[in-house]
């Protein structure tokens, strides 16, 4: 991998990183050109490491969307306890308040 390529990806990273920091974007404009340029001269450093720190992350593509989901997440651990959450809920809610109030508000508005 060339060196201009090298620097391209150490660019976008530090760039990346920098336009997260709200602290950056306060610094008088030689200060944030310093810590620019020290932040791409370190993630040139860390991608031409000799063990390949970080390049070959990059080197690998980007990961498919499908890699990122986390099946588990949908994992429904309370179901059993369904329908007593909902009998709660619907005990828990004035109906005939509620529909009062969306008639009125539904009214309200369209008189406005």
């Amino acid at each position: 991998m060339g060196s201009a390529h090298l620097t391209t990806l150490a660019r976008a990273r530090a760039q990346e990183v920098l336009a997260q920091l709200p602290q950056f974007h306060e610094m008088t404009w030689s200060d944030k050109l310093s810590v620019y340029k020290s932040l791409v001269e370190d993630n040139v450093r860390a991608l031409s490491a000799p063990n390949g720190n970080g390049l070959v992350r990059e080197m690998a593509g980007p990961r498919k969307a499908s890699d990122l989901i986390d099946d588990k997440r949908h994992e429904n651990r309370r179901i059993d306890q369904a329908g007593q959450l909902a009998g709660e809920f619907v005990e828990n809610v004035d109906f005939p308040k509620f529909v009062r109030d969306l008639l009125k508000g539904v009214f309200d508005a369209n008189l406005r």
